[in-house]
């Protein structure tokens, strides 16, 4: 018994050395990245003024809305996609729709894409990345495959999948962004009605924040463009 718990030590300590001396660093980096996340926060730039000191470069506010890796379960994630896009369509304001460049429904094309081109984006890494076997010269079996792919429930009608869809496409193409805890944009621009009702609905959305982004703003500066670099 007594040299079978000194075994146990042995290995015991052996391993507790490994770990915090052997590779400390090592573990010391991951356990840092799963506690600490990394934001840009763009700065507002110096005003421009001229001689009587009238503006001529000011700057202005850019409401944006991002997501981040939130933990959510694939139909949870699904329902926050669909009450954001609901928000900003009811507020007539836009959102993030790179999707619509290759997939579009009613009637269901593959935008602007030859299908040749459709095939590719298919198949493509940085995009949808399916395997070949799933590659759809359909537009509309896509569509069908994108709900699979995305685990978008039957109940909801096409246009509020589609919804869905342009939203996870968003976290797809930033995927390895969105992995790391780094908030992806999805909305530019909105009105502060928009930022008001998502900030209201907080806990309905998690995953969802909202930011304001300084933007450049020229007044009446055409005549001095060559000065001021626009």
């Amino acid at each position: 018994m007594a040299i079978f718990f000194i075994f146990i030590g042995i290995i015991i300590i052996y391993r507790l050395f490994d770990i915090q001396v052997i590779h400390g660093a090592a573990y010391l980096e991951e356990s840092q990245q799963n506690i600490v996340k990394s934001e840009a926060t763009p700065a507002p730039r110096g005003m421009i003024i001229d001689r009587n000191g009238i503006p001529i470069a000011v700057n202005d506010q850019n409401y944006c809305v991002y997501m981040e890796n939130a933990g959510l379960k694939p139909a949870d994630l699904n329902n926050v996609a669909l009450q954001f896009t609901d928000i900003l369509e009811k507020n007539k304001d836009r959102y993030n729709m790179t999707l619509s460049k290759y997939l579009t429904i009613d009637p269901f094309t593959f935008g602007s894409q030859s299908l040749d081109d459709a095939m590719k984006w298919q198949g493509d890494k940085n995009a949808l990345n399916l395997a070949k076997s799933d590659i759809e010269v359909d537009p509309g079996a896509l569509f069908d495959r994108l709900r699979k792919k995305f685990n978008i429930d039957g109940a909801y009608s096409d246009e509020d999948a589609y919804k869905i869809m342009t939203v996870r496409y968003e976290i797809l193409i930033n995927q390895w962004i969105f992995d790391t805890g780094t908030p992806i944009q999805i909305a530019q621009n909105i009105s502060d009605v928009s930022l008001a009702q998502i900030e209201e609905r907080h806990f309905e959305l998690p995953g969802l924040t909202a930011s304001v982004i300084p933007v450049r703003k020229y007044i009446d500066a055409s005549l001095v463009s060559h000065v001021i670099g626009i």
